[in-house]
C-alpha cells in the first residue's frame, strides 16, 4: 500500500505534451587551415573549426512552478498536479564547438601513417537528442547549466600507422589519448523523488559550502589512452587463396582507467561505474572468396603491396 508521507507529490497520472513554435535548428560554421608538403607523399596540415548549434530541439516542463533555487515546486499553471512536457527550438538550448588540429600523413611507401593532435572546448547547454536537462528545473538553466557538456575533452591524440615488412606480412598500430571529461555531483531533490539538483557547474564540485561558489573545485574523469597492434600475414603466396592470419592486441598497456563514475551525492558518491576493457588478445582469420587471383595481380604490379 502506497504510504504519502512529508516531501512527496502525486503526479497527477500519465504525463502529457504539447507542441511548440518550432523553428529549424541551424548550424552555423566557420573553417580555416592548410597544408604543405614537407616531403614527397608527406605532409603537415593545421585546421581551425567553429560550429554553433542553436535552436535545438528540447522539451521542457511547463506546468510546475519552482522556487528561485529548484528546490521545491510553489504551485502548478494549470492547477493540476500533473507533469507538461513541451517540446520546442528554444533559443537557450544551443551548444558550441572549437577546435585546433594540427596532422601529420604520410601516404607513400613501405610505413603508412597518419598523427594528430586537437585541442578543443565543447560548451553550450544541451549536448544531444531532446531529453536533457535544460528546461526540466528553470532555475538550474540560468545558473549551472550553461557551460562545459559531457564530451568536452580538451586534448585528444590519434596516430594511426600501417608497415609493410613483408609482401605478405604487415603490421598496424593504432593510439588514442583523450584528456579527462566533465563530471558532475547530483543533490536529492525531494519534490522530484531524483538526484537531479545541481548546486555547481557542469565540471565542478561544489565543495564543503555549497552555497558558496569560491571553494567549487574541477572534477574530471581521468585521461584515457588506447594502443592497440595488429599483425596480418597474407597466405596467398603460399596457398594460392586468399586467406589472411590476423593477431590484435588489444589494450597493449594493460589500463584499466575508470570511464564512469556513480554522480548521485551519498556514502556512493565518486564510486567507479565502469572501467576500459582489460588487454586481450584477439585472432581471426579472413577469406575473400574469388579474391586470389586480383590480389595476386594487384602484388605483381605494385611489388608486393597489398
Amino acid at each position: 500500500m502506497p504510504v504519502y508521507d512529508t516531501n512527496c507529490q502525486y503526479a497527477g497520472g500519465a504525463s502529457s505534451s504539447t507542441i511548440g513554435d518550432l523553428k529549424v535548428p541551424k548550424t552555423y560554421e566557420a573553417t580555416i587551415g592548410g597544408a604543405r608538403e614537407l616531403t614527397k607523399g608527406t605532409a603537415l596540415s593545421l585546421d581551425f573549426i567553429y560550429r554553433k548549434f542553436v535552436n535545438q530541439y528540447e522539451d521542457y516542463e511547463t506546468n510546475r512552478i519552482w522556487n528561485e533555487s529548484g528546490s521545491a515546486i510553489l504551485g502548478t499553471v494549470n492547477g493540476q498536479p500533473s507533469t507538461v512536457l513541451n517540446l520546442d527550438t528554444l533559443g537557450g538550448a544551443q551548444r558550441r564547438w572549437m577546435g585546433a588540429t594540427l596532422a601529420l600523413s604520410k601516404t607513400e611507401g613501405t610505413l603508412l601513417m597518419e598523427a594528430s593532435y586537437t585541442l578543443s572546448r565543447l560548451d553550450g547547454t544541451v549536448l544531444d537528442g531532446f531529453q536533457n536537462a535544460y528546461g526540466t528545473i528553470p532555475a538550474q538553466d540560468q545558473l549551472f547549466l550553461n557551460g562545459y557538456l559531457d564530451d568536452d575533452h580538451r586534448h585528444e591524440v590519434k596516430v594511426v600507422a600501417d608497415w609493410v615488412i613483408q609482401p605478405w606480412l604487415s603490421a598496424g598500430v593504432r593510439y588514442t589519448y583523450y584528456s579527462g571529461l566533465p563530471r558532475k555531483r547530483l543533490f536529492f531533490n525531494n519534490t522530484t523523488g531524483s538526484y537531479n539538483i545541481l548546486r555547481a557547474p557542469n565540471g565542478y564540485d561544489p565543495g564543503v559550502d555549497r552555497n558558496n561558489p569560491a571553494d567549487d573545485f574541477i572534477i574530471r574523469t581521468p585521461d584515457q589512452q588506447d594502443f592497440n597492434v595488429q599483425v596480418r600475414m597474407q597466405l596467398l603466396p603460399f596457398i594460392g587463396h586468399d586467406v589472411s592470419f590476423i593477431v590484435q592486441v588489444l589494450n597493449v598497456l594493460a589500463l584499466r582507467t575508470p570511464l564512469t563514475f556513480n554522480n548521485n551525492d551519498g556514502a556512493a558518491y565518486g564510486t567507479v561505474l565502469t572501467r576500459m576493457e582489460p588487454f586481450r588478445i584477439r585472432v581471426g582469420i579472413d577469406y575473400a572468396f574469388g579474391g586470389g587471383d586480383r590480389r595476386a595481380q594487384r602484388m605483381r604490379e605494385t611489388g608486393g603491396s597489398m
